[in-house]
């Protein structure tokens, strides 16, 4: 495999990258607004075994799903009046939510646990860009083994590594620096914090109120 180095400037190419990874699930590390990811399409299988060997992760640990906007991702999973509070205060942001998938949404299982998904909207204008050519979804791990610390620099030499055995790699700068807050959607007025990342755990109380709140990132 040769990989593919392209900036994040040219937009002509991330429009390629985005057509290739939507119809062929070629794979692609790049910038988000919390560390580089990994990604491909969502919904060929291919594409997912693929980002599953390159992290070597675990069959059970499923990926999160990036979208371009709300729209796209309520294609995919059903949102309730938790979800929409914090979306509206944190997307585009750091925080992951892990939401029901709707009924007849064709989407490979290992991306999916128990009925759930991992959806997000980044903050970063050339991961939105990337998303929007990949056709509104990409999968949006962490690029790194897993086990591994994520990275932030595109001049770290684990990083280049990394994406040495990808297709592409895209080039920009990390927005910040801490992954996303994860946070799981159980039922109305019940949430469980999966790990707590760019989002406080103390943001996510003030915003929900009085909806019971699980915090399992401590365990983590």
């Amino acid at each position: 495999m040769v990989m593919r180095d392209i900036d994040c400037a040219d937009h002509a190419n991330i429009a390629k990258i985005g057509s290739e990874v939507k119809n062929q699930g070629k794979t692609v590390v790049f910038p988000t607004d919390t560390v580089y990811g990994l990604g491909s399409n969502p919904l060929l299988e291919q594409a997912v075994e693929a980002c599953f060997r390159l992290k070597e992760r675990e069959e059970t640990k499923p990926m999160p799903v990036l979208f371009s906007d709300i729209p796209t991702i309520t294609k995919f999973v059903e949102f309730d009046s938790n979800a929409e509070t914090l979306a509206k205060e944190y997307w585009p942001g750091g925080l992951t939510l892990v939401l029901k998938v709707k009924k007849g949404v064709a989407i490979p299982e290992r991306l999916v646990r128990n009925g759930l998904l991992a959806v997000r909207i980044p903050d970063n204008f050339c991961c939105l860009e990337l998303i929007r050519a990949c056709g509104g979804s990409l999968i949006g791990t962490s690029a790194n083994r897993s086990g591994d610390a994520p990275f932030t620099d595109s001049n770290d030499e684990g990083l280049q590594r990394f994406a040495s055995n990808c297709d592409y790699f895209l080039r920009g700068k990390c927005s910040g620096t801490i992954p996303s807050t994860v946070l799981m959607i159980e039922a109305e007025h019940k949430v469980k914090i999966l790990r707590e990342g760019a989002i406080s755990t103390r943001d996510i109380i003030r915003q929900l109120g009085k909806t019971r709140i699980a915090d399992f990132s401590r365990s983590n």
